[in-house]
């Protein structure tokens, strides 16, 4: 197994950041785990919760948007794919 790390600038905090993996990367990993987590808890739909966990999720990916148009760096969503979901997880309190 080969790993390459390196030390960048992260864009949106302009700190310096550790990386192990890409950015492309983390992003297919993030996907395969968000997949296997949805397969194995039930997803709530519809509902109070669920439209409450829907509003607070479109209001922050649209802060997040906005914040990055106004930064110029709106390209650091690009593929980003946004999606909330309420999942019934009894050993989880407040996941």
């Amino acid at each position: 197994m080969h790993f390459c790390a390196c030390f960048n600038k992260n864009s949106i905090t302009g700190g310096s950041q550790f990386l192990l993996v890409s950015e492309s990367v983390l992003m297919k990993f993030s996907t395969q785990q968000c997949k296997s987590f949805l397969s194995r808890h039930k997803v709530i739909s519809g509902g109070q919760q669920t439209e409450m966990v829907s509003l607070i999720g479109f209001r922050i990916s649209n802060a997040v948007i906005g914040y990055l148009k106004q930064k110029g760096q709106s390209d650091l969503l690009t593929g980003y794919d946004w999606e909330f979901r309420l999942v019934v997880n009894d050993a989880s309190v407040n996941a």
